[in-house]
Protein backbone atom coordinates (compact mmCIF):
# COMPACT_ATOMS: atom_id res chain seq x y z
CA UNK A 1 0.00 0.00 0.00
CA UNK A 2 2.76 2.31 0.55
CA UNK A 3 3.98 1.82 -2.76
CA UNK A 4 0.96 3.21 -4.22
CA UNK A 5 0.97 6.49 -1.85
CA UNK A 6 4.50 7.12 -2.71
CA UNK A 7 4.29 6.64 -6.62
CA UNK A 8 0.90 8.92 -6.05
CA UNK A 9 2.78 11.46 -4.51
CA UNK A 10 5.66 11.58 -7.12
CA UNK A 11 3.26 12.00 -9.75
CA UNK A 12 1.57 14.76 -7.55
CA UNK A 13 4.83 16.67 -7.13
CA UNK A 14 5.59 15.92 -10.92
CA UNK A 15 2.01 17.53 -11.73
CA UNK A 16 2.89 21.09 -9.75
CA UNK A 17 6.52 21.06 -11.14
CA UNK A 18 4.94 20.71 -14.81
CA UNK A 19 2.11 23.65 -13.76
CA UNK A 20 5.35 25.93 -12.55
CA UNK A 21 7.40 25.47 -15.59
CA UNK A 22 4.20 26.51 -17.50
CA UNK A 23 3.40 28.92 -15.89
CA UNK A 24 6.44 30.02 -16.11
CA UNK A 25 7.00 29.80 -20.11
CA UNK A 26 3.25 31.50 -20.17
CA UNK A 27 4.70 34.61 -18.36
CA UNK A 28 7.76 35.13 -20.03
CA UNK A 29 5.61 35.09 -23.48
CA UNK A 30 3.52 37.71 -21.78
CA UNK A 31 6.47 39.88 -20.76
CA UNK A 32 8.37 39.30 -24.17
CA UNK A 33 5.68 40.04 -26.27
CA UNK A 34 4.65 43.47 -23.97
CA UNK A 35 8.38 44.63 -24.18
CA UNK A 36 8.68 43.96 -28.07
CA UNK A 37 5.55 45.49 -28.71
CA UNK A 38 6.86 48.82 -26.61
CA UNK A 39 8.08 51.60 -28.36
CA UNK A 40 9.61 53.01 -25.09
CA UNK A 41 11.35 49.79 -25.31
CA UNK A 42 11.72 49.14 -28.73
CA UNK A 43 11.91 52.78 -30.10
CA UNK A 44 10.28 52.25 -33.44
CA UNK A 45 11.09 48.91 -34.71
CA UNK A 46 8.23 47.19 -32.35
CA UNK A 47 6.98 44.07 -33.26
CA UNK A 48 2.90 43.68 -33.69
CA UNK A 49 0.97 40.75 -33.56
CA UNK A 50 2.63 38.50 -36.68
CA UNK A 51 5.60 39.47 -35.89
CA UNK A 52 5.40 38.47 -31.78
CA UNK A 53 3.60 34.89 -33.07
CA UNK A 54 6.33 34.14 -35.65
CA UNK A 55 8.56 35.25 -33.14
CA UNK A 56 6.85 33.04 -30.21
CA UNK A 57 6.63 29.99 -32.25
CA UNK A 58 10.07 30.05 -33.47
CA UNK A 59 10.72 30.11 -29.32
CA UNK A 60 8.44 26.84 -28.93
CA UNK A 61 10.52 25.29 -31.63
CA UNK A 62 13.55 26.08 -29.33
CA UNK A 63 12.44 24.79 -26.23
CA UNK A 64 11.38 21.35 -27.86
CA UNK A 65 14.86 21.56 -29.60
CA UNK A 66 16.75 22.14 -26.35
CA UNK A 67 14.53 20.38 -23.81
CA UNK A 68 17.21 17.57 -23.01
CA UNK A 69 19.36 20.39 -22.25
CA UNK A 70 17.80 20.51 -18.66
CA UNK A 71 17.57 16.82 -17.64
CA UNK A 72 19.93 14.49 -16.37
CA UNK A 73 19.59 12.25 -19.58
CA UNK A 74 22.76 10.89 -21.32
CA UNK A 75 21.86 13.75 -23.90
CA UNK A 76 22.14 16.62 -21.68
CA UNK A 77 25.69 17.54 -21.72
CA UNK A 78 25.72 17.86 -25.20
CA UNK A 79 22.54 19.92 -25.57
CA UNK A 80 23.82 22.57 -23.23
CA UNK A 81 27.20 23.04 -25.17
CA UNK A 82 24.42 23.01 -28.35
CA UNK A 83 22.87 25.97 -26.92
CA UNK A 84 25.91 27.68 -24.92
CA UNK A 85 27.06 27.68 -28.86
CA UNK A 86 24.33 29.61 -30.40
CA UNK A 87 24.10 31.59 -27.20
CA UNK A 88 27.70 33.23 -27.74
CA UNK A 89 26.84 33.41 -31.66
CA UNK A 90 24.34 35.83 -30.35
CA UNK A 91 26.51 37.97 -27.51
CA UNK A 92 29.88 36.64 -28.24
CA UNK A 93 32.40 37.31 -24.76
CA UNK A 94 28.98 38.53 -23.15
CA UNK A 95 27.49 35.28 -23.03
CA UNK A 96 26.71 33.36 -19.42
CA UNK A 97 27.50 29.95 -20.13
CA UNK A 98 24.90 27.14 -18.75
CA UNK A 99 25.89 26.20 -14.87
CA UNK A 100 25.88 29.82 -13.98
CA UNK A 101 22.62 30.66 -15.36
CA UNK A 102 20.82 27.42 -14.17
CA UNK A 103 22.80 27.04 -10.98
CA UNK A 104 19.81 25.24 -9.55
CA UNK A 105 20.18 22.32 -12.20
CA UNK A 106 22.38 19.35 -11.38
CA UNK A 107 25.86 19.92 -13.48
CA UNK A 108 26.79 16.42 -15.52
CA UNK A 109 29.94 15.24 -14.39
CA UNK A 110 32.00 12.28 -15.75
CA UNK A 111 34.26 9.86 -13.95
Amino acid sequence: MKHGYSQKMRQEKQAYLQIGVDAGIQMMADFMSLSLNSPKIMGKDVMGAMRLSKALDGANEFHRLFLKAFGIGPEADYYRAKLDERLEQIYGDAAVPFEERYPFLKQIRYR
